[in-house]
């Protein structure tokens, strides 16, 4: 998985400039909407029972939640300004550049539902799936038998790509950067991780 992202971020940095103007009539990503799904599922994953030996952590902008066979890490709010201040404070040139490509992001939410209920699993895909049904697909990336679908709104020249969500339902994932990143930046960020 984790080389289907770096892939998907080479691809995306140097084929957004390419590929702005491309989608006048798609709807845009609804932000609200995926929270509401990703809080339908961790509830149906609750009342089904299912539980976790991990501990959650929650801390004010920062959620890292371990529970009924599904994790989830929301970062927002003072979380995301934490996370900033600390990248522009480091001597790491990497999370320097890190924080120039992603430094219009406002949210970020990692879900990993693997090892929930395979009704859970197919529903909620279906859920994702039509709620994502009418916006702009950037990509899909495929490695063995998994896909991955990178959704997000391209601004007018390309520089800038607003709430990219990735879905893999195979791998059962879901990864959104609620926000605008900066295609440039996250091109140079690219070349250091080669």
């Amino acid at each position: 998985m984790k080389k289907l992202i770096l892939t998907f971020a080479a691809l995306l940095a140097v084929m957004a400039p390419a590929c702005s103007g491309g989608a006048k009539n798609k709807k845009s990503i609804n932000e609200n909407k995926i929270i509401v799904l990703v809080d339908e599922l961790r509830a149906e994953a609750e009342a089904a029972g299912l539980k976790s030996e991990r501990e959650s952590v929650t801390l004010p902008g920062i959620k890292v939640v371990s529970d009924n066979n599904l994790e989830f890490v929301s970062i927002g709010g003072i979380g995301i300004k934490l996370i900033k201040w600390g990248a522009k404070v480091s001597d790491d040139d990497d999370a320097k550049l890190a924080m120039a490509a992603f430094d219009g992001v406002k949210r970020l939410i990692v879900l990993d539902y693997e090892n929930c209920d395979k009704a859970l699993k197919e529903r909620f895909n279906k859920k994702i799936g039509s709620t994502l049904e009418g916006c702009e697909l950037l990509m899909e990336a495929k490695d063995e038998e998994e896909t991955m679908s990178i959704y997000g709104t391209l601004s007018g020249d390309g520089s800038k790509i607003n709430d990219i969500v990735m879905h893999a339902p195979e791998s059962s994932a879901l990864i959104c950067f609620f926000g605008a990143i900066n295609a440039d930046e996250l091109g140079k960020l690219v070349e250091t991780a080669k």
